[in-house]
């Protein structure tokens, strides 16, 4: 017996015992036959990360089911490479050439240039791991959950994907798909992105200075570099607590391959109920619907060819009933004083992308890009907010007037509400091109054209079933306000040719290495020029150039304790036109549009430490002028005018401190700090210079005339996200964000004071909300943990993955504000509204992979 039970437990260790075979590879530079240090080395199986040492060595493990691993290797300065070792091998050199020196084969144009070379305090490279890690997690599977977690980058909250890049607007971040400009990246009302973490290689975000190549944008970048299906037959299943999805790679061919994927959420049955049993009426459950398709052939090493597909389609619709009353003289126990309120949106989008993509070297000193697509956008929106219900009356008001007699109920009955409709349909077609030419090993040209264009159709009604006030009714020697309940709407339907965007640039590049590895300069110049044809009549820009520099020198490297040092500085313009308004009777005139503008200055220091540990920390201030707003005054009859200027400026500055390490046997990731000092100024009409019978705001929500804090600004924001990995087949990763609060806006409440709904009398409070430049709300702190066991399957080489995730735990008893209250007029309640639901954001699943 005890035989039995020996040789069970030797078995059961078996299993869970896989060996590892381990290769020295050596990398060389092959010109001077001396080894490379700090080479990048990526094992394409599984994304380990190896770091060649001193003597250009790097050990790497090779899974026992495996006979041999393909690996990339980059390093700053040379040309990446991508090889193969087996098991037959004990150890294996590679050679690695500058750039530039072109040698037949050794070239490699899959964009694998852009997208793992992390620039020393400029970008940062969100890696596969990273991904997983952050990006696989939550109550929707997200890359942009990897990429808020970024130094800069201020907190948005669990349920936003806009975020604000070194105290810029979220409008001044543009996201790249392989190279296209996505006019439209969300789902839900932008609480999420179109981009689905499995099929994901790698990120690249800029949040400092990024090249003339790039428009659109002027606070950061992101370019999501999506899988190249060249690697075999693959196979993907993911089954997830929130969604199902698979996605194959199949080969066409020797030089061919077909990658698809598709996702079905059933959060009708998490999400959805959770709404539910929070008292929500949910006649649409959220749901999100997509899929890509993605085609490449490269026949050799120096053309390939590529073409991309999606379809995405998301919808939610739900209302919530808030049951409200006055804390200081309504008793929470009889619902009979409550004042019912409710609020409501629905949202259905439709989303489709293709595009084709081509790198082509007809010689080795020239390397072509081309790039076309097509986008189209759907959206259906609609919204509601009404109130009802028997309101107590206030018997002070008897007591001061006693002509003004409470009614012998002691409640008043009031109802009002409100409605609208928002359909919208953009239809966007965008072609680039560029070339770089290679006049020497240290002198790169980029040569580059594209243009945009949009067509926008917007159609909005909005209905509005309000108390106004139509008179005045005598109360023995006062005279108390009367209201009736008016209905008046707002329309406004586009012109039938739409809105009419063409958006034609040009850009121009150098880049110098005139010690390579040592000192890199990058200069470039770019001319955008913005047109809009509306109702025949056009709207022009004049064309503004967009200058930038950016100096990367090391002077040293390989010493004991500091493997590299660098010192960045860079500065840049940027500019982009706003989207605006359009009204019929408010057209904008020929030369009226002018792009916003922002110069940016960074300065910055990247240290590699032993044990592949690096830190970076930079510094940078931007000015921003001719920042457009759009100020909107309100009549009391509902009716809107916009008014459009440019004169808007401000700073922004700070500071980010990263330390990170991207290769660790037990221990990676990143712990990061940043601080942003962000001011702006709305020179617009002075509030108090309007007539008592208009309201002033802004279409940004800005204050008028002072300098103030944008509402998502934040001082403070610490990030870290770990993996950390006992032994070999289990992964624990924890998250934490603490972030200080945003603006929060004071609000006065006055009241009650009498008034007449519909021959009833009762009470009116009257709410004024206005900017303060001290109050903020309270600390977010989310926290996030997930834990993951991967196993690998050695007789058909399947890999198994079981996870188990949350974020948000902290939610479950902490809510900080958001700033927003949920006003009565009626009986004076002012509800708070949080950052959060008070539930986790729990998920597990499985992934099978081969």
């Amino acid at each position: 017996m005890k035989k039995k039970v020996y040789l069970f437990i030797a078995l059961l260790c078996q299993t869970f015992y896989i060996y590892t075979a381990v290769i020295t590879v050596t990398i060389y530079d092959k010109e001077l036959d001396m080894p490379l240090e700090g080479v990048r080395i990526t094992a394409i199986h599984d994304g380990s990360v190896y770091n060649t040492d001193a003597e250009g060595n790097a050990a790497i493990d090779i899974p026992a089911d495996l006979s041999a691993v393909r690996l990339t290797l980059v390093s700053p300065g040379y040309q990446p490479r991508r090889v193969m070792v087996t098991t037959e091998e004990s150890t294996k050199r590679f050679d690695l050439v500058l750039e530039g020196v072109y040698q037949g084969e050794e070239l490699v144009i899959v964009q694998t240039k852009e997208e793992v070379k992390q620039e020393a305090a400029v970008s940062h490279i969100v890696s596969k791991r990273e991904i997983d890690t952050m990006g696989k997690r939550g109550n929707y599977q997200d890359v942009i959950n990897s990429v808020k977690s970024l130094p800069g980058i201020s907190y948005t909250g669990s349920f936003f994907s806009e975020i604000s890049v070194r105290g810029g607007d979220s409008l001044e971040m543009a996201a790249l798909w392989d190279g296209f400009i996505i006019r439209n990246p969300y789902y839900w009302g932008k609480s999420h992105t179109i981009f689905n973490p499995n099929l994901v290689k790698s990120i690249k975000f800029y949040n400092g200075i990024f090249p003339a190549d790039y428009g659109m944008s002027m606070s950061g970048l992101m370019q999501v570099n999506t899988i190249v299906p060249d690697e075999g037959f693959k196979f993907y299943v993911d089954f997830a607590m929130s969604s199902i999805e698979t996605y194959f790679e199949v080969p066409l061919g020797k030089h061919s391959g077909l990658m698809f994927g598709a996702r079905i959420s059933w959060l009708e049955l998490t999400y959805g109920n959770i709404l539910k049993a929070s008292g929500a009426e949910v006649p649409v459950a959220p749901y999100i619907r997509d899929s890509m398709i993605k085609w490449y052939y490269k026949p050799s090493e120096r053309f390939e060819l590529f073409v991309n597909g999606f379809y995405g389609g998301d919808g939610i619709e739900n209302y919530f009933t808030y049951k409200s009353s006055n804390p200081e003289t309504d008793s929470q126990t009889d619902p009979v004083i409550f004042m019912n309120m409710r609020t409501g949106f629905g949202d259905i989008n439709h989303h489709g992308i293709i595009m084709a993509g081509m790198n082509a070297m007809p010689v080795d000193t020239i390397l072509i890009k081309a790039l076309a697509g097509y986008e189209v956008y759907v959206k259906n929106s609609i919204w509601e907010e009404s109130g009802s219900g028997n309101v107590r009356f206030e018997s002070e008001l008897s007591e001061k007037n006693p002509s003004f007699t409470q009614p012998s109920s002691g409640l008043f009955t009031v109802s009002e509400d409100a409605s609208g409709k928002y359909d919208e349909t953009i239809h966007s077609f965008q072609t680039n091109f560029s070339s770089d030419f290679i006049f020497h090993p240290a002198v790169t040209m980029t040569l580059g054209t594209g243009f945009i264009y949009d067509n926008k159709n917007i159609q909005l009604s909005t209905k509005f079933n309000k108390y106004q006030m139509t008179g005045e009714v005598t109360a023995g020697s006062e005279s108390v306000p009367e209201y009736s309940i008016i209905q008046s709407s707002i329309t406004f339907d586009a012109p039938a040719s739409g809105i009419n965007g063409f958006i034609p640039s040009a850009f121009l590049n150098f880049t110098f290495n005139p010690l390579p590895n040592v000192l890199e300069i990058k200069t470039g110049v770019r001319l955008d020029y913005y047109a809009f044809s509306v109702d025949n009549a056009l709207s022009l820009t004049y064309p503004f150039p967009n200058p930038r520099l950016f100096i990367s020198y090391s002077p040293f490297k390989d010493t004991e304790y500091l493997q590299k040092f660098t010192f960045t500085i860079g500065c840049g313009l940027y500019s982009k036109t706003a989207d605006f308004v359009y009204q019929k009777d408010n057209a904008p005139g020929i030369n009226e549009l002018t792009p916003e503008k922002m110069f940016n200055v960074t300065g910055g220091i990247s240290m590699v430490l032993p044990f592949n540990i690096k830190l970076i920390a930079e510094g940078y201030y931007k000015y921003y002028f001719d920042k457009y707003y759009e100020n909107v005054t309100m009549t009391r009859d509902y009716k809107q005018i916009h008014k459009r200027h440019y004169d808007g400026y401000g700073h922004a500055a700070g500071f980010d401190i990263s330390i990170e390490r991207e290769a660790g046997r037990y221990l990676q990731g990143r712990v990061s700090y940043s601080f942003i000092y962000a001011r702006f100024i709305n020179p617009g009409i002075d509030r108090n210079e309007l007539d008592n019978t208009e309201v002033m705001f802004t279409s940004r929500g800005a204050p008028v005339g002072e300098w103030f804090y944008p509402s998502y600004h934040r001082f403070h924001t610490f990030n870290m996200v770990l993996d950390i990995k006992p032994v070999y087949f289990f992964t624990l990763s924890p998250n934490m964000t603490i972030a200080t609060g945003i603006p929060k806006p004071a609000l006065k409440k006055a009241g009650p004071s009498p008034a007449v709904y519909d021959g009833q009398n009762g009470q009116r409070y009257e709410y004024e909300y206005s900017y303060d430049d001290e109050l903020r709300t309270n600390i977010s702190i989310p926290v996030g943990l997930k834990a993951s066991f991967k196993f690998v399957v050695p007789e058909n080489r399947t890999e198994i993955e079981f996870y188990v995730a949350a974020d948000n735990i902290t939610g479950f008893f902490y809510q900080p504000e958001t700033g927003k209250y949920l006003s009565n007029s009626f009986n004076g309640s002012a509800i708070p509204m949080t950052e959060n639901y008070n539930y986790l954001y729990p998920t597990f699943g499985v992934v099978i992979r081969y």
